[in-house]
């Protein structure tokens, strides 16, 4: 325990504790690459090339998220209400956390990006 990790198990009988966990498996790691085992070193650098480049781009700038806004419990029966769906672009540029000089780079780099071009060099 040096590094200070603590190990932990899910409930018993519970097989989908650790589904927060793995909720994106299969939109950025199975739909992209699939269910085969990949073992060499050259594979592991296009993985790593694809993570990198295409893939970042085209989840951060072009697929849109639905964030939940607010969670109400009426009558026994929990109700959600979610926000309009936006990219992690478009939400970041609308905190207000960017500077200026930020804003202006990540609007040129969105500007520069062909959303088509990116899935079919990702497929």
């Amino acid at each position: 325990m040096k590094e200070g990790l603590e190990f932990t198990r899910s409930r018993p009988y519970r097989k989908n504790d650790n589904a927060y966990i793995e909720q994106k498996n299969f939109t950025h790691v199975r739909r992209p690459l699939g269910y085969l085992r990949y073992d060499t070193a050259q594979e592991l650098d296009l993985i790593n090339d694809l993570y990198r480049h295409e893939l970042r781009l085209y989840k951060n700038f072009s697929y849109p998220v639905m964030r939940l806004e607010r969670k109400e419990r009426v009558e026994g029966k929990t109700h959600r209400y979610y926000a309009r769906p936006q990219t992690p672009y478009q939400i970041l540029r609308g905190s207000g956390q960017l500077g200026p000089d930020q804003a202006k780079k990540l609007n040129e780099l969105y500007q520069s990006l062909n959303p088509a071009e990116l899935k079919r060099r990702i497929d």
